[in-house]
């Protein structure tokens, strides 16, 4: 483990820490999620793949609600994973997660992710790089650095962002379906029933619309600033909730930069699906 690591993870238990100091019942989440998960992978029946500010929460929200209101004893308390009598769907960033450190590696740990049915979630890396700053900033509290360096850092950074997608499109496009943020913001209901009927799953029209309006974007900011009883949505996972917003937050150097790598390094597959190639 490098320093730059080792200072991360001491970061990222003390913040933690201290969340659960202040929210005791988060114990329960964060042992599921980072202990009991390790042992249940066998289990897995599908996964949804993506890199970090994509939209796997509000995704996850959707499908969880769903799921319950299908059948009560589908509720499972973890943020990862959801249930449909008993065929579990795994959300899962593998290499991508910042948790407990980052790592420069691309290649994937989970090697279950090559056979077994996958939703992959893509983004614009330009979106991607903004949002997935003001998480490790404001929320996370575990980076301290501009945007622009966020940019460049080797471990969050646009280069890992690429080398993450690039090696998606070398080992993982395999019993596959590929969703995309910007349809599923601009065209939920279609989006959500593609993962729905990909996996095999019960599909309840009139269900799935009511849990796509009770998961819109408005009430899970709210009910997310009375569970942090803040208004300061920098630090929120629901922040903005809008596609194609990068040119407000970026400067004209940022941009460029972004741009080249994604011009120069994305494999021409991902650049044609996120409507990159013309950048």
């Amino acid at each position: 483990m490098k320093t730059y690591q080792l200072k991360y993870l001491l970061i990222n238990i003390k913040n933690k820490s201290f969340k659960i100091f202040e929210q005791p019942k988060l114990f329960r989440l964060y042992f599921n999620e980072y202990f009991k998960n390790i042992f249940f992978n066998s289990n897995i029946n599908y996964y949804i793949l993506s890199y970090p500010k994509s939209g796997r929460t509000w995704l996850f929200k959707i499908l969880s609600l769903y799921s319950f209101k299908l059948n009560n004893d589908n509720f499972i308390k973890n943020r990862k994973l959801v249930n449909f009598d008993n065929k579990y769907i795994k959300f899962i960033h593998d290499c991508s997660d910042p948790n407990p450190y980052p790592v420069k590696t691309t290649e994937f740990k989970n090697k279950d992710l090559v056979n077994k049915k996958k939703i992959i979630l893509l983004r614009d890396p330009r979106e991607i790089i903004i949002s997935f700053w003001y998480q490790m900033k404001f929320r996370e509290k575990t980076y301290n650095k501009n945007i622009s360096e966020f940019i460049d850092d080797e471990y969050f950074g646009i280069e890992k962002l690429i080398s993450f997608y690039n090696s998606i499109n070398q080992v993982l496009l395999n019993n596959f379906k590929i969703i995309t943020y910007n349809h599923l913001v601009s065209n939920t209901f279609e989006e959500i029933k593609k993962i729905v009927d990909f996996f095999n799953l019960e599909i309840n029209e009139n269900l799935i619309k009511n849990c796509i309006e009770d998961c819109s974007f408005n009430n899970l900011q709210k009910e997310e600033m009375k569970m942090l009883k803040s208004t300061d949505k920098r630090s929120m996972k629901f922040r903005s909730g809008v596609s194609g917003n990068f040119n407000y937050e970026l400067n004209n150097q940022d941009i460029e930069k972004i741009n080249n790598k994604i011009k120069n390094k994305l494999n021409n597959n991902f650049k044609k699906i996120l409507n990159l190639e013309n950048i």
